[in-house]
């Protein structure tokens, strides 16, 4: 993974590193008043001021490569028992996708969103992934 993704624009070439788009996700989530989580690969919810942190129980709650095509981005997350995953998962990644376009003047090349549990009184792990491309929503 690297650290950083150079972007031109009309203005000039910005550099975009890591943390900034991890800050963009977790406000994105936040927006989601705890029907969402973001967790690790192995379903752990995360601290929101660092969701890269890494640990003993696995790695962080996002996952980018910068490649020649866009940003391809990862975000593990946990969702509340009861909400519908499909909804509020392609909510999740609509959110994202206009944060990181009205930043960036592009849209990420892809956007996946794994679910590693529900969670009501405890967490019922599992491993759903839900990605959307970039030629997936320009209609």
């Amino acid at each position: 993974m690297s650290d950083h993704f150079l972007v031109k624009t009309q203005l000039g070439t910005i550099e975009i590193d890591e943390g900034l788009i991890g800050k963009i996700v977790a406000e994105a989530v936040e927006t989601f008043h705890g029907k969402l989580f973001l967790s690790n690969s192995r379903g752990r919810i995360l601290s929101k001021q660092n969701p890269f942190s890494r640990n003993d129980e696995g790695a962080g709650a996002i996952e980018m490569n910068f490649g020649k095509s866009g940003i391809d981005i990862r975000i593990f997350v946990v969702v509340k028992f009861g909400i519908s995953i499909g909804h509020i998962t392609e909510a999740l990644i609509e959110k994202v996708k206009k944060d990181l376009k009205e930043i960036l003047s592009e849209e990420p090349h892809s956007i996946a969103i794994v679910v590693t549990g529900s969670i009501s009184k405890k967490i019922a792990k599992r491993n759903i992934e839900i990605t959307m491309k970039n030629e997936d929503y320009n209609h």
